[in-house]
């Protein structure tokens, strides 16, 4: 497989899990290093670090993300009154909840 951009040297992915098994946040070191947080994640999963858990989503927010969903809210308005910042997240608790997808409005009509 090609790999694409720069590559990483040891030194350099042994010091990104040294900081993010300090606490730093994968976030922040992708800031603080230059390097998207795709590659941050891909480093630490190559070494085997174990990844913390992110901010988990309040069962109360998922109801939420549900009814506004489910009255017809678009994920933009849900992302926005629900305080979910993540589409993917938005995408995930409807389905882990079996709520069926709306079809694409504009090839509806």
């Amino acid at each position: 497989m090609a790999t694409r951009g720069r590559q990483l040297s040891y030194e350099l992915e042994q010091l990104i899990c040294e900081k993010y098994n300090n606490g730093i946040l994968l976030r922040e070191i992708a800031e603080k290093s230059h390097i998207s947080e795709v590659t941050i994640m891909k480093v630490l999963r190559r070494n085997k670090v174990p990844l913390r858990q992110g901010k988990q989503v309040s069962s109360d927010k998922e109801e939420l993300v549900i009814d506004l969903y489910k009255a017809g809210g678009s994920i933009a308005r849900i992302k926005t009154e629900s305080g979910v910042k993540s589409e993917q997240t938005i995408y995930r608790i409807l389905r882990d909840a079996g709520v069926e997808r709306r079809r694409n409005r504009k090839a509806a009509e």
